[in-house]
Parts: structure tokens; sequence; C-alpha cells
């Protein structure tokens, strides 16, 4: 497979000028090329191609510069038990390529258990605490990250929507307007169209920087127990709460923990200021609804998830007062 120069160049530094290299499948929505290569001395490896024609996530997020590809430059994180897959990148002026380690092997897989759960867990509030650094233009904007599941599905174009989310998001939204409580709903409905309410009490809370897409599918543990991380394409500066809600939200139902146990474990492994628990808390509720509110909707009709929804939306109600 031929690659531009400056790709050749950039696999050349890791021993990989000869590699063979063949297309991977893989579950994502966001419309970026993977490449997996044959295994060399350094092992296997991971090569991601993304553009703005094909990337959706990359318009709705305004990502101009190739985020991901920059982070795999030039992030360091501090953390032992926390490390980024992506060691390298490179561009030809349209497309961004990303070199990273192959986590496939120790991918999250199926239910968590608890003990399982309570070590990603207390990784994450390590990578928080770490406060990793990246270029500051590159990092996504809060608020995009925040409507990227409303708004934000406009960037979609109907041809590349293969997997219908566009579709489902919208069902899932309609459905979550009868379900949910009514308090609740217009709460929703008022951050949705002005995100800025959302963000002045978001400013209350320390900014640290954040993964942006912790679900189990962008993460692996390996035999040390150490916590690999892929796909930092919406890696954003903002309050822990931001994540902690996207990553209860996003992997419901494969946690063994309650949503309210991996709250207070959280807010434990990181020490959190008694003071701003209540704030902390409404606020993880909130953006978790922000994010994936439409996703628990549609697990109701199944008959999953009526239990945790309720969870959700009462703990997400109490909000209101600090808006």
């Amino acid at each position: 497979m031929r690659f531009p120069e400056s790709v050749a160049v950039m696999l050349s530094r890791h021993g990989l000028g000869g590699v063979g290299w063949r297309p991977l499948s893989h579950n994502g929505f966001s419309g970026a090329r993977l490449l997996g290569s044959g295994v060399s001395a350094g092992g296997s490896w991971v090569l991601k191609r993304t553009c703005w024609e094909d990337d959706w996530i990359m318009r709705a997020t305004a990502d101009v510069h190739g985020r991901e590809a920059a982070f795999a430059r030039s992030m360091l994180i501090r953390s032992d038990r926390v490390r980024s897959a992506a060691v390298d990148s490179a561009g030809d002026g349209r497309h961004f390529y990303t070199l990273m380690h192959d986590i496939s092997g120790h991918l999250v897989q199926g239910r968590v258990d608890r003990a399982s759960t309570e070590s990603i867990v207390s990784a994450m509030a390590e990578l928080h605490a770490d406060r990793f650094s990246a270029p500051e233009h590159h990092w996504c904007r809060l608020d995009d990250r925040l409507l990227l599941l409303t708004s934000g599905t406009s960037a979609l174009p109907v041809e590349h929507d293969v997997r219908g989310l566009t579709r489902e998001v919208a069902a899932g939204w309609e459905l979550f307007d009868r379900r949910a409580p009514r308090h609740v709903r217009s709460l929703l409905h008022a951050v949705r169209d002005d995100v800025g309410l959302l963000l002045t009490s978001l400013d209350k809370l320390p900014t640290t920087s954040l993964h942006g897409d912790l679900k189990l599918d962008n993460m692996g543990v390996d035999r040390t127990g150490v916590l690999w991380l892929i796909d930092w394409a919406l890696a954003v500066r903002g309050p822990a709460c931001v994540e902690l809600g996207w990553f209860m939200a996003a992997n419901a139902g494969r946690l063994a923990l309650h949503p309210q146990q991996v709250v207070d474990l959280y807010a434990d492994v990181a020490a959190m200021e008694v003071g701003l628990r209540d704030l902390h808390d409404a606020m993880t509720a909130l953006c978790g609804l922000l994010l994936r509110g439409w996703r628990m909707a549609l697990d109701t009709e199944t008959g999953t998830g009526a239990d945790a929804f309720g969870w959700w939306c009462e703990l997400a109600g109490q909000a209101e007062q600090f808006l």
C-alpha cells in the first residue's frame, strides 16, 4: 500500500516502512478509515485516517487542525495508570494519519464487574488529576462536545449515515420528550437552546483535561492494570462531570455498579470538595442526559433501563437550582 511521503517517513521512524497494511472494520460513526499492520518487532499497529470531508465529527466540532493527530504528536500524560495508544501522526494537506498501538487484545469486553469498574473509574479520576497538556488551539470546544448528539448531528450527511444514527437520535429525543418528567424535559430544552446557561454553571467547577469519549469501546486494560485509551478526537477542557456523565450514560447496561454508586465512587477517589458535591452530581446527570438521553429513552422501550432512566431524570432535575 502506497502512502503520502510524509506518512511513509512517519512510519519509517517506527520501523514500519516495509510492513503490510490491511483494512479494518470498526463500529465507529465518524467516517474514519482504519488500517491494521502485520506483527512487527514492536507488536501490531493501527493507522487511522481522517479528513474533513468524510468525518462528520470533525465538521461538527470545527476540527480543522486534525485534533487527534495533533494530540498524538504532542500530548503529555504523566499518570502511571493511563496511557494513550497513539504515538505519532502525519498529514498530507487533506488527510490526517494517526499511528497507534493495536490494543484490540486488551479491549474491555462484555459486562464489567465491580472490581473492573472501580479500577476504570479510579484511573479516570487520576487522568483528570493529571491535567494532561496539549496545544491549546486543538482542544474541542465544550459547547460543541455537549451538543454533538443534538444539533451536532446536522454535520452528518444522509449519504454518509450508513448506520442511521441521525434517524435514531431524532427518534430517541422524540421519545425522551414523551417519557421524561415535564420539568426535566423543559430543562433540557432550555440548555439545548441556550447552552451558555449550562456553561456558566459548569464554570463553577474545577476545569481539567478530559478524554472526551470514554466509552468502553475506546479503552483497554493490559495485564498490569494500565488503562489504554484510543480516539482522542473529542478531547476537551472542562469539569470532570462532563466526562463522568458521558462515561456512565454511554456504558449503561455494561457496568456492574448502579449509576449512583459510580458517582459516589468517583467523588471518593477524586477526593472531591464537599461544597462542590451537589453541583457536580447534578451536572453529571444533566450532561449525561444532554449527551445520551435519546439512547436512554429508546432503551426504556425495550424494557431495559427504566429504573436508571428515572434516576438520571431525578438527579438532573436538581440541576435547575444551579442554572
